[in-house]
């Protein structure tokens, strides 16, 4: 395959972030933040009344549930929204980003060539992949990965990537903890 030159654009990178945000945002963590919430709200209203001599108000502490559930959504989208204001803001800081990319894909290695050098990364240096609506990433460990815009790969390169990634026995990242792969 030839050279797939491409220039990041802030937009590149917000759709990176977002994409990687569906990968590290997984329904379990969103369970975790609720109880852990619910626990200090109810160990609260707990000792509470036990220090007041009643009994703790279970009615409230089970209405805390909702509200624990609510406070979590919060958090949580509060994150993704904050995402294109700071990817926006490490693009501009960035300076490498702004420069020319080119990758070439071979049955061994994706080669990378980027302003700040270059790099053959064999298949299976990998960790995972995800494949975002306009992005595919490219894990080489949970934060660190390499990202292609599709806007800049011409039709089935994407697929062709993909295909060499599961050959190479390299696992999809779930999204919100759900797999969506073609395995």
């Amino acid at each position: 395959m030839t050279d797939i030159r491409f220039t990041f654009t802030e937009d590149d990178l917000v759709a990176a972030q977002r994409a990687w945000w569906t990968g590290v945002a997984r329904w379990q963590a969103y369970l975790g933040v609720v109880l852990v919430i619910w626990l200090g709200c109810a160990s609260v209203f707990t000792v509470a009344a036990w220090s007041g001599g009643g009994s703790p108000p279970y009615i409230l502490i089970a209405a805390m549930v909702p509200i624990a559930l609510c406070i979590s959504a919060a958090l949580f989208a509060l994150g993704f929204v904050q995402i294109p204001r700071r990817a926006r803001k490490a693009f501009r800081e960035h300076k490498a980003l702004a420069g020319e990319y080119a990758i070439s894909v071979t049955s061994d290695t994706l080669a990378v060539r980027a302003p700040m050098g270059s790099n053959d990364l064999p298949w299976n240096v990998f960790l995972c992949w995800l494949d975002g609506p306009e992005t595919l990433l490219l894990y080489q460990n949970r934060n660190l990965f390499n990202a292609v815009p599709k806007r800049a790969l011409p039709p089935g390169a994407s697929d062709d990537i993909i295909d060499h990634l599961v050959a190479a026995g390299v696992a999809e990242l779930p999204r919100y903890g759900f797999r969506r792969s073609r395995l």
